[in-house]
């Protein structure tokens, strides 16, 4: 499974279900091998998939036959085609998905096809206004030299919310257009100008996000999660539970 998870849109829902899917709780089965997090994302890809152009990924230094290092960390070394896994492309990791997994996905798919597997690629989206409110709660743009007991917001929202515009439209298909300053402006979109007549904004990538989302096998959305979570399942062919099973996994999944 292959999960962009763009911000506020309820991924780490799909993170706790993933990892329930690992370590499961009570007398649930295990369903996946590993679920691997977005600051491990490009090491284990670049470390697993040789027909990646990660060229010499800062992110991985050599190890030894049985052994990885990531980002300082020591890992074993799986192999892909013995694993039911699970990678998380979040924040700074969401640029490596689009500009090297994505050119490569169709290779991708036909290797996991000629082992038997498959290869599911999956996101979530949410109503642009409510995705805004809950960004701004999040990330409100403020002075960081500020104490926090004093800190208040130097944008109201709706001054905030007009410069920034097509941020989930950004995240699918015009990754260089969008910032994370979480102390100073929070989640926004910027414009390209440089050598243009125009300046380009988020919105005018509107079409490759949409051929972007052609890619995915599974789009959900917070407001309906399970069936998101039922889809993805039934898309990476993880054992069939019953109904009261699929429950208790789910049954304490954050909202």
């Amino acid at each position: 499974l292959l999960f962009l998870h763009i911000e506020k849109t309820g991924g780490s829902t799909v993170m706790e279900w993933l990892a329930r899917n690992v370590r499961p709780r009570d007398a649930l089965a295990r369903r996946l091998s590993m679920s691997v997090r977005y600051p491990d994302a490009e090491c284990f890809m670049c470390d697993q998939f040789g027909l990646l152009d990660c060229g010499r990924s800062p992110a991985c230094k050599a190890g030894s036959r049985n052994f990885f290092m990531c980002n300082g960390a020591q890992f074993s070394r799986p192999s892909w085609d013995q694993l039911q896994v699970a990678v998380e492309f979040h924040a700074y990791a969401k640029a490596f998905f689009q500009s090297t997994v994505v050119p490569r996905l169709g290779e991708l798919r036909a290797l996991y096809e000629g082992a038997g597997g498959t290869v599911v690629v999956m996101t979530l989206l949410r109503e642009p206004v409510s995705h805004l409110i809950s960004v701004y709660q999040m990330w409100p743009p403020v002075r960081p030299y500020e104490s926090e007991r004093n800190r208040l917001p130097t944008l109201d929202f709706a001054a905030w919310a007009r410069g920034t515009a097509g941020v989930q439209v950004a995240a699918l298909g015009a990754q260089n257009l969008l910032r994370m300053t979480p102390m100073v402006r929070g989640m926004h979109t910027t414009r390209s100008c440089a050598g243009q007549a125009r300046c380009i904004e988020a919105c005018d990538h509107l079409s490759e996000a949409i051929k972007m989302l052609s890619l995915f096998d599974v789009v959900g959305t917070p407001d309906c999660m399970q069936s998101a979570l039922l889809a993805a399942g039934a898309k990476l062919r993880l054992r069939r539970e019953s109904s009261s099973d699929g429950w208790l996994r789910m049954s304490s999944v954050a909202g």
